[in-house]
């Protein structure tokens, strides 16, 4: 809910998607939230520098909003109602507050936590707070449950770009509204005049230095070969722009460092600050880097396995019992029922309880 579709994505012009937004970014208030959304830096507020803010973020900030709100009003009706009551002296252990009020432990050693006094006035001012926030009107019932909120039902089709088709409220239900339909950007715009810097980084086959030919002189791209550079040449050659190769200057492919500016090093960092346009690279994908830069689909998947021989079964013989254990084991085990027979033997001898005399009648 209230993820962005990229329409420019060819994939999504291929297929009908419905989904709900709880953000409506037609108000003035919104509008102006995300101005300052956007302008922040991913690298400080996660998720910011965008567009749009996810349901999450948005319900979190309402939320923040709420509580402060109902304090607020706490705190005006009676401004003494929090005072901090209990200090620490040096060597003495706390004192009781003058007004009567109790102090609370939520460290309890009898397994739950002992309600704090003020807590049911915080939840009747919390359930009579009404403001309006990211995600619409904000309004309780008596159960502190939210009501009187709206979900906007947007999809995207085939022909169209994201639009809103419907409401959904908790009191109207869904009601179908007029949608407003817009062609999908087929065409993607480019500068044409503009040199695009692409950084990359020295890894065979993909990218690397050519050698030149005896008096031969190489000069900007023409400097590397490799399969990310043939790749480089189709893709400007499509789009018709002009571009230029350059290698990571601390030849790396990017981690999180906070010493560095932009708090990335590598081709992710150089992509951050803004020093180069793009990068083509043989570069993971990973959830960290996607929160500050924005992948293609993989162009390449290394399809490494390894492969052996499927063992022939053979049906078992009648010894198949002495698998388990090595032969020198079985060989040990062997000696170790002979040399206990031949001790129990030699005690029997010398045992006279193993002796029976036998009683001849007659002779």
């Amino acid at each position: 809910m209230d993820d962005r579709w990229e329409s420019e994505v060819i994939e999504y012009g291929a297929i009908n998607i419905t989904g709900f937004r709880i953000v409506d970014t037609s108000k003035k208030y919104v509008k102006e939230f995300l101005d300052g959304w956007k302008r922040l830096d991913p690298t400080t507020s996660q998720g910011a520098g965008k567009e749009l803010i996810s349901a999450q973020a948005a319900l979190m900030y309402d939320a923040v909003f709420v509580l402060v709100e109902a304090f607020s009003k706490i705190m005006r009706k009676k401004p003494d109602q929090f005072r901090a009551y209990t200090m620490r002296n040096r060597g003495q252990p706390f004192n009781l507050p003058t007004n009567g009020t109790r102090t609370l432990d939520c460290n309890t050693s009898k397994g739950w936590v002992t309600p704090w006094e003020h807590g049911d006035k915080i939840s009747r001012y919390l359930r009579k707070v009404e403001i309006s926030g990211l995600t619409g009107d904000i309004r309780f019932n008596e159960d502190g449950k939210r009501q009187n909120y709206t979900l906007h039902v947007v999809e995207m089709t085939v022909n169209s770009a994201m639009v809103k088709v419907a409401e959904w409220s908790d009191e109207g239900g869904l009601a179908p509204v007029v949608a407003k339909y817009t062609r999908l950007k087929t065409d993607m715009h480019y500068e044409r005049n503009k040199t695009y810097i692409v950084t990359t980084i020295i890894e065979e086959p993909y990218i690397m230095l050519r050698q030149p030919e005896p008096g031969e002189t190489l000069e900007t791209n023409e400097r590397f070969e490799g399969y990310c550079k043939d790749l480089a040449e189709l893709v400007a050659k499509k789009l018709g722009i002009n571009y230029e190769l350059r290698i990571v200057k601390d030849g790396q492919y990017g981690s999180e460092n906070p010493d560095v500016k932009g708090g990335w090093d590598g081709m992710v960092g150089e992509l951050v600050r803004k020093e180069a346009d793009f990068a083509i690279a043989p570069m993971t994908i990973t959830s960290e880097r996607e929160r500050v830069i924005d992948f293609t689909k993989p162009f390449m998947s290394l399809g490494i396995s390894i492969m052996i021989k499927r063992p022939v079964k053979q049906k078992p013989s009648v010894f198949s019992f002495l698998n388990p254990l090595s032969k020198e084991i079985w060989v040990c085990v062997l000696f170790s029922y002979v040399g206990v027979s031949i001790v129990l033997y030699i005690v029997s001898r010398f045992s006279p309880f193993e002796w029976r005399l036998v009683n001849y009648n007659g002779n």
